[in-house]
């Protein structure tokens, strides 16, 4: 059946294979819970499960009281925002629901953090341990950055900064995203107003940063850059 269906317009993209895939990935998840309980190991071991990115844009899920359309592909809510379900027995309560702030960059630290081992201290990473999250604690992260190339196109790259509430883009697009998840309206179209003027600052501040170090670790442009540089002659030996 599935080995027919991507002979299909849209292949797996359609609505009539959501429900089936939600299934099946409830099943196999079930799977691997159930073989930890078999083994005894569930009280010991932390279980994450996310997405990469949010569905297709045939698909549409009831979220909230609204009706949450997908956005594979884009850097709106509906294409970065995707659940991520933490499960520890004796260890994160259950039944807690979250809006901090979570993006990969936290699962390494998170993982070493859960496993008591120390990561590199000449290890540069920008993501924390969600263990004090899980805890109940405060979230530590007030702003995450995203960089987004389509289908691997450097020069269509797309860069924002955000908050729980805020997003900040690269060309100058601001957004409140509460109020506004589809990105209909810019809030700077017209100049940011006074009552956004911190928080904007603050994004762009942000933003600038991780745009500086993003430009000098892309090998791509660091190449085009040597393209443009004149070598330096190289010392002669002495004699």
């Amino acid at each position: 059946m599935w080995r027919d269906a991507t002979n299909e317009p849209g292949g797996y993209r359609g609505p009539e294979y959501w429900d089936a895939m939600v299934r099946y990935t409830d099943k196999m998840v079930g799977k691997v819970v159930g073989k930890l309980d078999e083994l005894g190991l569930r009280e010991n071991t932390l279980v994450i499960w996310t997405s990469d990115n949010g569905t297709y844009d045939r698909i549409t899920s009831p979220f909230r009281g609204r009706d949450f359309q997908g956005g594979k592909g884009s850097t709106k809510d509906s294409g970065t925002w995707v659940g991520f379900i933490a499960s520890w027995p004796g260890t994160i309560p259950a039944g807690v629901v979250s809006d901090s702030l979570v993006d990969f960059a936290d699962v390494l630290p998170t993982l070493t953090d859960a496993a008591g081992v120390a990561i590199p201290e000449d290890l540069q990473i920008d993501g924390v341990s969600l263990m004090p999250l899980f805890a109940g604690q405060p979230r530590q992260k007030d702003a995450i950055y995203c960089w987004y190339e389509r289908n691997g196109v450097r020069e269509q790259a797309s860069q924002h900064v955000r908050t729980a509430h805020h997003k900040l883009y690269a060309d100058g697009r601001f957004y409140d995203t509460l109020a506004d998840p589809d990105e209909t309206q810019d809030l700077a179209a017209d100049g940011v107003p006074p009552s956004l003027r911190t928080i904007h600052d603050s994004l762009r501040q942000t933003l600038d940063h991780h745009m500086r170090i993003t430009r000098a670790a892309d090998p791509i442009q660091q190449a085009k850059r040597d393209q443009h540089t004149p070598a330096k002659p190289k010392p002669k030996p002495k004699r």
